[in-house]
């Protein structure tokens, strides 16, 4: 439920007199009014993609940054609620109260081509320890990055929807990596949006849905089989792991984005009150925000040094995943391991003295 809509709601129960009351009530018409102008903000973006996109024909492979006349291309991404392993369509009741093998999911939909990139983590391959530190700007603007560079269309300019979460998205380290792509020439203008907070219905979420509709009559006990749970639930639905199975090479890499944008970037003041921020390659280094999608721009300088600086070195540092504590090995091991059916105990529950 959205805050804002309850204390409307409050207000308007406990208003006395007329005077009070149709104030309280222009109050929550204002709050529903930006409500929908943001959601149809939304709606037009998806379908303007969806139309540039219609006679595209995507070439294989990694395509070169703005080498395709698109400025239409729309992103949107999320995290999913994370999915213990082992699940069974018959579940075992003790299961219920015990910590099983987390695993994260992080979805980009490109509307344009009716696709979502599903980023399925384990515990042992996140940035902290025991599935930590995934959802922080280090790890939410790793994948990012790679979806951008393996799956992006080489377009010019891009629309990107996302959560309206602090510690996620709407953060300096975020809005100093758009700013970084159009100074170094991946894109040459970048818009990202969020819709009105608890109001965020968007087309990530269904993909979602069909991978938790098909979770919850599958049996799952290991990472491979929630891939193939993700890769079986929609012909939209694309898995991406961490490793790729075939040679054990990881498909993308975790970076220290924090530390690379921090030494280039300032923060913004004033974050939270804004919605929509726009790079342009027009204006290098800096961010025209809005607090609504009808407010009026400011521009806001967010580069601290030349631009030539961005190039060296070109790339944060790499962060290595910390793995899982022995603590937590042992646990998985003596009370996860009895649930795991035998041909996965070995892959899901080592045993943690091997």
């Amino acid at each position: 439920m959205c805050p804002k809509c309850e204390e409307h709601r409050d207000a308007i129960s406990k208003a006395v007199g007329m005077e009070q009351k149709h104030e309280a009530v222009r109050l929550f018409s204002e709050h529903l009014t930006i409500v929908q102008k943001e959601r149809e903000v939304y709606n037009k973006s998806v379908g303007d993609a969806r139309v540039e996109m219609t006679d595209y024909v995507r070439p294989a492979g990694v395509i070169p940054p703005c080498s395709a006349n698109l400025t239409k291309v729309h992103y949107t991404m999320d995290f999913s609620q994370a999915v213990s392993v082992p699940h069974h369509a018959r579940q075992e009741g003790p299961l219920y109260f015990l910590v099983p093998r987390k695993l994260q999911l992080f979805g980009i939909a490109v509307e344009g081509i009716f696709r979502q990139f599903n980023y399925v983590i384990d515990e042992d391959q996140t940035i902290g320890e025991n599935g930590t530190g995934i959802k922080g700007p280090n790890g939410v603007i790793s994948m990012l990055h790679h979806c951008l560079q393996q799956y992006g269309f080489g377009e010019e300019e891009c629309i990107i929807h996302c959560d309206n979460c602090a510690g996620e998205n709407k953060n300096r380290y975020v809005l100093g990596y758009l700013s970084w792509r159009t100074l170094i020439g991946l894109h040459k203008k970048i818009t990202l949006s969020m819709q009105v907070p608890y109001h965020g219905r968007c087309l990530v979420d269904a993909g979602f849905g069909h991978i938790k509709r098909l979770y919850r009559r599958t049996d799952v006990d290991s990472l491979s089989s929630m891939i193939n749970v993700v890769d079986k639930s929609a012909k939209s639905n694309v898995p991406v792991g961490y490793e790729n199975p075939r040679n054990g090479e990881h498909n993308w890499e975790w970076y220290d984005w924090k530390t690379y944008l921090s030494t280039h970037f300032s923060p913004l003041p004033g974050i939270r009150k804004y919605r929509h921020f726009t790079f342009d390659v027009q204006s290098p280094g800096s961010v025209q925000v809005k607090e609504t999608c009808d407010g009026v721009p400011k521009s806001v300088k967010l580069l601290k040094s030349e631009a030539t600086a961005l190039t060296d070195p070109p790339m944060p540092t790499i962060l290595p995943p910390a793995g899982i504590t022995k603590e937590r090995e042992t646990y998985l091991y003596n009370m996860i391991r009895p649930y795991v059916r035998d041909p996965f105990k070995d892959v899901t529950c080592p045993n943690p003295e091997e």
